[in-house]
């Protein structure tokens, strides 16, 4: 006696498995470190998130590591952020070149085939001289991906010692 499976079961099984690889290889080719430096006085500002797929690390100085699952609201916050700032467009390096002490931003993201780091030093002309840089627009893009990272992340209250 043969056993002949539905043809609708077939189906089904076939759309949530093309489906399914479908969505993880859209979250898991999203690999961001973004890493908070104090300039070695303030460690209490220190903090590094790393974020592989849909899974989020977050470290923190005298802190227990926590690890969780990102929402596809949040990943797709991330993505869309990276995209509407032209995160890859960005300069490497904002701030003083010989300035490696002094506190800092650090995004690493690779995206595909694509990868990209910016460090922004603390650093950073203020008031009017800020407002007159060349920069300025750039650095607004940069942190705008940086203050995405942190909300997702669940620390947006810690202060930034970069701009």
């Amino acid at each position: 006696m043969t056993y002949k499976m539905p043809t609708k079961f077939i189906f089904f099984v076939l759309i949530l498995y093309f489906s399914s690889s479908h969505v993880i290889a859209a979250t898991d080719d999203l690999i961001v470190s973004a890493i908070h430096f104090g300039g070695g006085l303030d460690i209490k500002y220190d903090w590094k998130v790393d974020i592989n797929g849909s899974l989020i690390k977050i470290e923190r100085l005298g802190r227990k590591t926590h690890t969780r699952k990102l929402s596809a609201k949040a990943l797709d916050s991330l993505r869309r952020s990276i995209k509407e700032n032209d995160f890859s467009d960005l300069a490497g390096q904002y701030g003083c070149n010989a300035c490696m002490d002094n506190p800092s931003c650090r995004v690493k993201m690779k995206i595909g085939s694509t990868s990209k780091e910016v460090v922004l030093y603390a650093y950073f002309p203020q008031g009017d001289e800020y407002t007159a840089s060349p920069e300025k627009n750039e650095v607004l893009r940069f942190m705008s991906v940086w203050n995405t990272i942190k909300q997702i992340a669940g620390i947006n209250s810690i202060k930034n010692l970069c701009p």
